[in-house]
Formats: C-alpha cells, sequence, structure tokens
C-alpha cells in the first residue's frame, strides 16, 4: 500500500528512511526551544542537532546518484533546507532570550526578523507534511473507490527531458500556473503566520515585538479564512488541470519520438 502511495504522491524515489527523517526533522525546533536557557546548552544542543541533520541530509539527498536525486520531490528537499534554516533561527532565538536580548540593543530588530522568518519557514515545512498526509488519505479513500489500478512502472521523466516536446506557449501557460500557485501558497502561509502569531502569549520581548506587528496586520478570521479556503481550491483545481494537460501532451509526444 506504501508503495502505492508512494508512487501516487511522486514519492516514490523516496524510502523509509527518508520519510523517518522528515518527521524526526520536524521535532527538532521543539527540542532546541524547550531546552533549558543556559547559553551553553543551547549552543551544544544545537549544534549536535544540527551537526546530525547535515550528515543524515549528506546521506539521505547529497550522496545519492543523479538520477534518483533529480526525481526526488522538490517538497523533500525543500523541506530539508527549511528545517535546518529553522533550526538556525531558534538557536539564535534562544541566545538571544538567554542573553535577555530587549529593545535597547543594536541586534533586537535583526533577531524579531530571523525568528519572524523562523516561524514563517516551520510553519511552511508543517504545511509539507499536511499536504503529504492529506494526500495520503485522498489516495486512501480513493482506492475504497477504485479497488485496484493499473500497475504499469513508468520511468521518471524529468521537465528538462520533456520541455524539448513543450511549445513555447504551453511553457508560458506552464509557468505562469507555477508563479500564481506559490503567490497564493505563500499568502496562505502568510495568512495563517499572521493568524498563529496573534494567539502567542509571552513576556519575551522579541515575541511581544512580532506579536505587536501581527495584531496590527493581520486580518484572520473565520469569514475570510473560509473565502481563502475556497478561492485557493478553485484556483489549484484550474491551475494543476493545466499543468496536467500540458505534461501528459509533453509526455505524450516524448513516447511517439522514442517510439519511432
Amino acid at each position: 500500500m506504501m508503495k502505492k502511495i508512494k508512487r501516487f504522491l511522486y514519492y516514490k524515489e523516496m524510502n523509509s528512511s527518508d520519510f523517518a527523517f522528515c518527521f524526526l526533522l520536524i521535532l527538532a525546533p521543539i527540542f532546541i526551544i524547550i531546552s533549558p536557557l543556559q547559553t551553553t546548552v543551547i549552543i551544544i544542543i544545537t549544534t549536535l542537532i544540527l551537526y546530525g541533520v547535515c550528515l543524515l541530509a549528506n546521506r539521505l539527498i547529497l550522496e545519492t546518484s543523479q538520477e534518483r536525486y533529480n526525481s526526488l520531490p522538490r517538497d523533500y528537499k525543500n523541506y530539508v533546507a527549511l528545517i535546518i534554516y529553522t533550526l538556525l533561527g531558534c538557536c539564535v532565538f534562544m541566545l538571544a532570550v538567554a542573553n535577555n536580548l530587549n529593545e535597547m540593543s543594536e541586534y533586537f530588530k535583526f533577531v524579531v526578523v530571523m525568528f519572524a522568518l523562523t516561524l514563517f519557514t516551520y510553519l511552511y515545512s508543517i504545511l509539507i507534511i499536511v499536504k503529504a498526509i492529506i494526500t495520503y488519505m485522498y489516495y486512501s479513500v480513493l482506492k475504497k473507490f477504485f479497488i485496484n489500478e493499473d500497475l504499469t512502472e513508468e520511468s521518471f521523466i524529468s521537465r528538462d527531458v520533456l520541455s524539448q516536446y513543450i511549445t513555447l506557449n504551453d511553457q508560458i501557460k506552464f509557468f505562469n500556473t507555477v508563479i500564481v500557485n506559490l503567490i497564493f501558497y505563500f499568502g496562505l502561509v502568510g495568512y495563517m503566520f499572521f493568524g498563529i502569531v496573534t494567539l502567542i502569549k509571552s513576556d519575551e520581548a522579541i515575541i511581544k515585538a512580532l506579536v505587536g506587528f501581527a495584531d496590527k496586520y493581520s486580518i484572520a478570521s473565520f469569514g475570510n479564512t473560509v473565502g481563502l479556503i475556497s478561492l485557493i481550491i478553485t484556483i489549484y483545481t484550474v491551475t494543476y488541470s493545466i499543468q496536467g494537460r500540458i505534461y501528459e501532451k509533453a509526455v505524450a509526444a516524448y513516447k511517439e519520438k522514442v517510439g519511432g
């Protein structure tokens, strides 16, 4: 079942170690945040975690064949990079808290901005996991509806290979849908970020500054959330449909050329 789901998710090159690595990474920033506030302890814990993460990333991503690396889902590679940045951001935040950094410090604004980006990247990483879980659940329900499927395996065909079988007009359409998806995706992450930050209660100067900024600019509400989700579902339905048609057309042209 998992093998079929990974194929459906375009994660067919990922193995059990890759998935376990993803779930361990999402927990690593939490370990840093809940660690004792002694500076030495923070540095030691964070250094060990980062060293372990980089070693695993090197083993699971970098030390692979070029073909496997190219076929690994972009979400997976982005996820690892985002978590590494999140770990660094957590380290900086904890060191600032341990040293009682406040508004009088020349580094205060820098730390506030970095911590905001850290929360943003962590939220983005969580959404990547959520997207995979939702897709998993979708596929599980799909298999209740369609019991069997065509199990014919197809070799991975990268976008670089298919690009020569896509007309310039279709390339523009495809690229435009990617831009639209990114805008709405980052918009959703930003919307959720501001909404979540406004709920944080803390006496730390860094967090209070961030919460104050979020309170000023947040537009999060139940009505806005429902409307935004509905809009994003509509946009994604249209854009992914366009991308699918272009991709399938390019694959058909590729197979015809190779077969001929």
